[in-house]
């Protein structure tokens, strides 16, 4: 059917891509920058929709492709066009001493069983692990023990239990 309108084989994309790139670290502080450029040719592409006109689906039930009967509109897959993609990334990061904390996970869990058309008993923990920060390199001069910045509060895991009623039901 694509034949009818043109359509070849396919061909697989080529491209051609060129980077460089450099980084510049000074202590605490690091610099990034990557100059790119991304040729591509015969891409893959959908071609507009085209209809089979009346002789057309004769013609392909002439051919043994007894699904033409059923189909009036199609569309096919080419190596339709090019593409140039271009550009600079440049990344600037910084990480102050006092804010010079460690990586940690933090895990929550929550489960729910549906009792009945208006119960649910919901069971969970956060930072069910129960993960400390850490401690605060500086604490006489910032004030505290731990980070104010943590993702979880200072006093570990906290688990719950929860009994859900949905009045009228649903």
């Amino acid at each position: 059917m694509a034949a009818l309108r043109g359509g070849r084989a396919l061909d697989a994309e080529k491209s051609l891509n060129l980077a460089a790139g450099m980084v510049l670290e000074r202590g605490s502080l690091l610099l990034t920058a990557d100059v790119f450029r991304i040729d591509l040719r015969d891409r893959l592409g959908v071609t507009q929709l085209f209809a089979l006109a009346p002789d057309e689906v004769d013609q392909l039930l002439a051919e043994g492709i007894t699904s033409a009967a059923n189909l009036a509109n199609f569309r096919f897959f080419a190596n339709d066009f090019e593409t140039r993609t271009e550009g600079v990334d440049l990344v600037a990061s910084w990480q102050p001493e006092a804010w010079a904390y460690g990586g940690s996970y933090l895990l929550d869990l929550e489960a729910a069983v549906r009792l009945d058309a208006s119960t649910r008993l919901v069971i969970g923990g956060r930072n069910a692990l129960d993960g400390a920060a850490d401690l605060n390199p500086n604490p006489t001069v910032i004030g505290n023990l731990y980070s104010t910045r943590a993702p979880f509060d200072t006093n570990g895991g906290f688990y719950y239990a929860r009994l859900q009623y949905r009045w009228g039901g649903g």
